[in-house]
C-alpha cells in the first residue's frame, strides 16, 4: 500500500499549500442543500487532490464531497474531503483539515489526514499502524476511572435524541466535552490519544473513511451509534480508545 499513501500524502499536501494560501482570509461562501457551506477554495482543493490522484490511478473511483461520484470498474476507491470543516476555516479556526482515504472492496486500507494549518499530518495503512508526522501514535489508555474528554459534533445539539449516550457518560463519568467544528479532527485526536472518544453524526464517506483506519490502527475502535462496525457508509459514527466504546452506544 506504501505507493497508494505516497501518491495520497503528495495530494494532501499539495492541496493544502492551496488552501493556506487563502486561509483567514475573505472567501465567499455558498449553501449546499439545508445550511452546508462550501467555498470555491473547496472546489479547487478538490480539482487538485483528485487530478493528482487520478494522474497516478486512472483506473481507480473516486467519491468526493464536491462533485458526483467517479465509479470505475475497480476494487479500489479513493473517498475524499478536501476541506473538513469548511465554516470553521471559513472563520480562522486552525482545525480544519484534509481527509483522503483509499478503499479496497469497501475497506479503507491507506488513510491521510493533513491539517495544513497546525502542520499535522496523519497517516495509517492496513496493518502497519497510525502515525502523526511519521512518529508512532495510539489511542489513549485510560478507563473509566479516569478524568476524560469526549469531542462532539453539533449534530448532538440539534438532534437530542442522539446525545442520551453522550449525557448519560457526561452525567455519570468525569467527562469533559469540548469541539472543534471537524470531523477529520475529533477523530484524529481520538487516534492520537489526545481525546478518548468521539461522537460525529450527520457524517458522509469523506469526513470519516480515513479517520476509521487511522482509529483502528492506533488501538481504538469506531463504530455506529448502535454498536456495529463502521463503515464510510455510515451517517454517524463513535470512535474511542476502546476500553469502554459499549458503554457509548445505543444497544
Amino acid at each position: 500500500m506504501t505507493k497508494y499513501l505516497d501518491v495520497a500524502v503528495r495530494a494532501a499536501k499539495k492541496a493544502g499549500s492551496y488552501v493556506m494560501r487563502h486561509f483567514d482570509k475573505e472567501n465567499a461562501i455558498s449553501f449546499k442543500k439545508g445550511r452546508e457551506i462550501v467555498t470555491e477554495i473547496d472546489k479547487q482543493s478538490e480539482k487538485i487532490i483528485i487530478g493528482e490522484l487520478l494522474k497516478a490511478f486512472p483506473s481507480h473511483g473516486v467519491w468526493s464531497e464536491e462533485r458526483p461520484e467517479l465509479e470505475k470498474k475497480s476494487q479500489f476507491r479513493w473517498v475524499v474531503d478536501p476541506i473538513d470543516g469548511t465554516a470553521i476555516f471559513t472563520r480562522g479556526f486552525p482545525f480544519f483539515g484534509i481527509a483522503i482515504a483509499l478503499e479496497r472492496k469497501g475497506k479503507p486500507v491507506v488513510a491521510v489526514h493533513y491539517f495544513p494549518a497546525l502542520k499535522w499530518l496523519y497517516t495509517a495503512e492496513k496493518g502497519k499502524g497510525a502515525y502523526c508526522n511519521g512518529e508512532r501514535i495510539h489511542v489513549s489508555k485510560n478507563t473509566k476511572k479516569d478524568p476524560l474528554i469526549y469531542l462532539v459534533s453539533t449534530e448532538l445539539l440539534r438532534h437530542p435524541r442522539l446525545m442520551s449516550p453522550f449525557m448519560r457518560e457526561a452525567r455519570e463519568r468525569k467527562v469533559r466535552p469540548e469541539a472543534y467544528g471537524s470531523t477529520a479532527f475529533h477523530i484524529s485526536m481520538v487516534a492520537h490519544g489526545r481525546a478518548d472518544a468521539s461522537f460525529d453524526f450527520h457524517v458522509k464517506p469523506g469526513d470519516i473513511a480515513a479517520g476509521i483506519l487511522l482509529v483502528e490502527e492506533a488501538g481504538g475502535r469506531v463504530t455506529d451509534r448502535r454498536g456495529k462496525k463502521a463503515t464510510s457508509a455510515a451517517t454517524g459514527v463513535i470512535s474511542s480508545n476502546g476500553k469502554f466504546h459499549r458503554t457509548l452506544t445505543q444497544q
